[in-house]
């Protein structure tokens, strides 16, 4: 707001009279007072005024600006909507900069800020401010771009004169711009269906705003300004209010809507005009966005403290509260577009519960609840927002407890609610579920008091945690390694136990899922980053992940990573589809090229590749290994090729190829059948999506490097590292996976040169390799951090042996021992010569 008073302090310390206003600036006292009333001024009365008081526009707004003093209003959004940056965007459902600024003032040696909900950016803007490094999360698309304006674009903007000139010139460009346009036809005005919530008038400007900047504006900081400043404003000069919900104004509240468009964007783009101009640059953090959903960070140890509210379970849909702004920032086209971004992020509200295949169970804090809900709900999706709520954020403190430092903090605004009268201590459950990870609950505070519709007290809350990542010592650890070499009690689970996705594609060698999850769940924690150096498809890691843990894998070959990586990141189910689809088109369009391939009828290991293959199936196989070509396999690509892989060759309908063998392709048989790779892709895909167990994991990640080169790829280092290294003397992996290997990009070059690269290949020639080996390992450890190996023992050779000779100047041996076993020969004829499983505890020296 502009002080009058102050504003007129201000000129007469330059001896400027009342009287004199209209002869020296052509001002009339009339036009200034509109400043205090926060009315609308042009342009070039602040022009006039700047000229005459020799000062930029943001040197009269610090002169005159009131700022708000913060009383009870501490956990809302209202100071901040007179703070700058802040204030561009106006968000109900926000706290204050207060809030975010007080709780970083209790805290000591504090450099790395987290919001995994990240709202309209309140909490990274104050960390950014304050020179921190600050990370975020947010699923509304509109509100992820706000974040990204506020606490990035409007830095680089403010440290670029030249380009802060040019978008003061550009306001004054498009509101002249907007002046010339006459309103004539207002009726059968077209917007997607959103025209219902404008008056004609608006919705001309708006439009025409919108066309002038796609047009002429070219930079993409400027633009991002003219972008939020539309988004600011587009409740103001709709039909609509906010009032816990987006809603048709009535009665007194239709006074306060259908304000001017010319008068908003104009006040609105002179406010960030003048934020920008002011801000101090001396001392700015970085901001960075770690992923659009809170439950797939994929990073660890990357923040102190995380200050964030999440969604209150209230019943609010946050999607449809933002609707105007999502489209007038081009998000959605249609209002029914809405339903694809409803589906995301944590399940708050009765709308947002969707049927997506994922079964959830309530957790113990909230069975009676829905109990009493049962009796009395006046709608099933209650009980069924609760459930899924809840199970969100079990999965949210699983991802945080990894993301956050040992001993960081985790600073919490959050409400209670009820429905049909029955209260839903939200506060209570929270900390239950946060206790599970690692979150000692050691102050929980009561800031507001709150009324639901129907009366009901409520409370807003601070919920102040520390995390604790405990260290197994040691002496425990030997506890534990002995009692797990005694008990085995993997062999009570059979060797298709474990989650369907283990079986995501079929891959010889793969370490029983069952041992995988003993040792995961014996000798690490939730939290704990858990690293598989030669991962394989990702049987450990993504173990690891489901127990929310951080699940690192890494392998050589580009087949191993391709399915190590759809595993662990799971691309969402309608992202993919809508990139077969995309796969199926150039299929489609390319085939025909392919009619006669010179490489699959000369190469192949058990017999020739075009002899597994119809010959159209053939041809859409080598276009689709053409579209895969040179991709940098995001986690969508690596899923729809992972099922390719799978269904590559087998001896079921679901294989394209002749009757083979679905771990080895051996030579196949019988009769050359015609099989569609899409559809079969999509039934593969389908499988996989619709079994039971599918539901959400920690997002993991996976490497596709040479282990010397690993310690310089990595992220973080690892609590842990348990890995399974190729038995010595044992079958070449290259050599049972070569058609896999092929569709991935191999040639016949790579197979000859492949003796000389992978690590199974290099061990049989000379164990001395793992001297290296150890070492990397050591390098990608943190303190005192363990190692537990799995490997193999035959008639002829003791590997354990031979690594713990070769483990002394990095490792202290902790425990070994082994398990004999009656090989399984799932078909093949040649199963290989380990007599037995070996395992090696390590801790590092």
């Amino acid at each position: 707001m502009f002080d009058y008073e102050k504003l007129w302090k201000l000129l007469k310390d330059r001896k400027l009279k009342k009287v004199d206003l209209k002869r020296e600036i052509g001002i009339t006292p009339t036009t200034l007072a509109k400043l205090n009333r926060n009315e609308n001024v042009s342009m070039d009365v602040l022009n006039r005024l700047c000229e005459f008081l020799e000062c930029d526009i943001g040197d009269i707004l610090e002169h005159v600006y009131t700022p708000y003093k913060s009383d009870d209003t501490l956990g809302t959004f209202s100071p901040n909507k007179k703070e700058d940056i802040h204030n561009w965007f106006s968000y109900l459902e926000g706290y204050s900069k207060t809030l975010v600024e007080n709780e970083l003032s209790k805290l000591e040696n504090v450099s790395s800020l987290l919001d995994p909900f990240g709202g309209s950016g309140t909490t990274p803007l104050v960390g950014v401010l304050k020179g921190m490094d600050c990370y975020y999360c947010e699923t509304n698309p509109v509100m992820s771009f706000i974040i990204k304006t506020k606490t990035e674009y409007s830095f680089e903007l403010a440290s670029d004169k030249k380009k802060l000139e040019l978008f003061k010139k550009m306001i004054s460009q498009i509101i002249e711009y907007l002046k010339l346009i006459k309103i004539e036809d207002e009726n059968n005005i077209d917007f997607g269906g959103f025209e219902k919530y404008f008056e004609p008038s608006n919705l001309i400007y708006i439009k025409e705003y919108k066309n002038f900047i796609s047009k002429n504006v070219n930079d993409h900081l400027i633009l991002a300004m003219f972008k939020i400043a539309l988004a600011g404003i587009a409740v103001n000069v709709s039909k609509m209010v906010r009032r816990g919900d987006l809603r048709y104004a009535k009665g007194k509240e239709v006074n306060k809507t259908n304000l001017d468009f010319l008068g908003e964007i104009e006040r609105k783009l002179l406010r960030i005009y003048a934020d920008l101009n002011d801000i101090s640059l001396n001392k700015i953090g970085k901001s960075e966005c770690l992923a659009y959903d809170a439950r797939s960070i994929g990073e660890a140890n990357i923040a102190d403290v995380v200050i964030t509210s999440p969604p209150y379970l209230n019943g609010t849909n946050y999607i449809r509260n933002t609707k105007l702004e999502l489209k007038l920032l081009d998000f959605v086209d249609q209002e029914r577009d809405l339903a694809k971004l409803h589906k995301k992020g944590i399940v708050a509200g009765i709308n947002n519960v969707s049927v997506d295949g994922r079964m959830y169970v309530p957790v113990d804090a909230v069975k009676s609840i829905i109990k009493e809900l049962d009796e009395v709900s006046y709608d099933s999706r209650i009980q069924k927002m609760i459930i899924a709520y809840f199970n969100d954020m079990d999965d949210v403190f699983s991802t945080l407890s990894v993301a956050l430092k040992d001993q960081g903090y985790l600073i919490m605004d959050i409400g209670d609610s009820q429905f049909a009268g029955i209260h839903i201590p939200t506060h209570e459950i929270l900390i239950e579920i946060a206790s599970k990870h690692g979150f000692n609950l050691y102050e929980n505070e009561i800031i507001r008091a709150r009324k639901s519709k129907n009366g009901y007290e409520l409370t807003q809350r601070i919920l102040r945690f520390r995390l604790s990542k405990e260290k197994m010592n040691s002496t425990e650890y030997e506890k534990k390694a002995k009692k797990f070499l005694k008990n085995m009690t993997y062999q009570d689970k059979g060797r298709n136990w474990g989650h369907s996705w283990h079986s995501l594609c079929s891959y010889r060698g793969k370490l029983k899922p069952a041992i995988a999850y003993e040792l995961v769940e014996q000798f690490t924690k939730p939290g704990d980053v858990i690293l598989d150096p030669m991962g394989g498809v990702g049987t450990i890691p993504f173990e690891a992940c489901l127990q929310d843990r951080l699940g690192i894998s890494n392998d050589l070959s580009v087949f191993a990573f391709i399915v190590a990586n759809a595993k662990l990141e799971k691309p969402d189910y309608n992202q993919v589809l809508k990139e077969v689809e995309v796969l199926r088109q150039y299929i489609e369009l390319n085939k025909a090229r392919f009619e006669d391939n010179e490489e699959v009828r000369r190469f192949g290991l058990n017999k020739k590749i075009v002899e597994y293959y119809h010959e159209e199936t053939m041809k859409e196989i080598l276009a689709a290994r053409e579209f895969f070509k040179d991709k940098d396999y995001s986690a969508v690509d690596c899923l729809i090729m992972a099922c390719i892989l799978h269904i590559l060759h087998g001896n079921r309908p679901y294989a394209l190829s002749r009757k083979s063998h679905p771990l080895t392709p051996y030579a196949p048989t019988g009769d050359f059948v015609y099989k569609n790779l899409i559809d079969h892709l999509i039934a593969k895909i389908n499988r996989s999506y619709n079994s039971k167990d599918t539901g959400t994991w920690i997002k993991g990640i996976s490497y596709n490097y040479d282990i010397k080169d690993l310690p310089n790829k990595l992220s973080c280092k690892a609590d842990i590292i348990i890995t399974s290294p190729p038995f010595a003397s044992s079958f070449k992996f290259y050599t049972q996976n070569w058609l896999r290997l092929w569709f991935s990009g191999w040639s016949e070059v790579d197979f000859k040169e492949a003796n000389n690269i992978f690590f199974d290949n290099k061990q049989n020639k000379n164990m001395d390799i793992y001297y290296s080996y150890f070492q990397a390992c050591s390098e990608m450890l943190k303190e005192n951090g363990k190692m537990i190996l799995h490997v193999g023992k035959s008639d002829k050779f003791d590997m354990s042996k031979e690594l713990i000779s070769r483990c002394g100047q990095w490792f202290e041996v902790i425990s070994a021992g082994e398990e004999t076993i009656q090989g399984e020969n799932h078909g093949i004829v040649d199963i290989g010569s380990t007599k037995a499983h070996q395992f090696i505890f390590l801790i590092k020296k």
